[in-house]
């Protein structure tokens, strides 16, 4: 499976990306007078994922941490550290558009099953 198309198709869709339906096995998404064209396959496993909403506040910190530190000028995928550099880099002006999600809350709540007994 190839993730890292995954989560640029993600990044772009919620920076850039504007979607056009199409009836064929692929997705255009226009941005201004570019248009991109995805494949179907490829749309549909985004959907899927942008319901996991793990993935989602995890991909947000990701791209907020990105967007706060000073030093780090763009943001690209590879699909392994020994890859070639990415071909598109994503600048920083960018990813500060992207869609912000609402503050996670400041608890957790961890189910776990247990045995209680009592003794009187």
């Amino acid at each position: 499976m190839r993730r890292p198309i995954f989560h640029a198709s993600y990044v772009y869709d919620h920076t850039l990306g504007k979607k056009e339906p199409v009836q064929t096995d692929e997705v255009i998404v226009v941005s201004g007078n570019d248009r991109v064209v995805i494949p179907r396959a490829i749309h549909e496993a985004q959907q899927l994922i942008e319901k996991n909403s793990t993935f989602v506040r995890s991909m947000d910190r990701m791209l907020s941490g990105i967007v706060l530190d000073d030093r780090v000028t763009g943001f690209g995928l590879a699909t392994s550290l020994d890859s070639p550099p990415p071909e598109i880099i994503l600048n920083r002006e960018l990813l500060e558009m992207r869609d912000t999600l609402e503050p996670e809350p400041k608890t957790r709540v961890i189910e776990e099953d247990a045995d209680l007994y009592t003794h009187m």
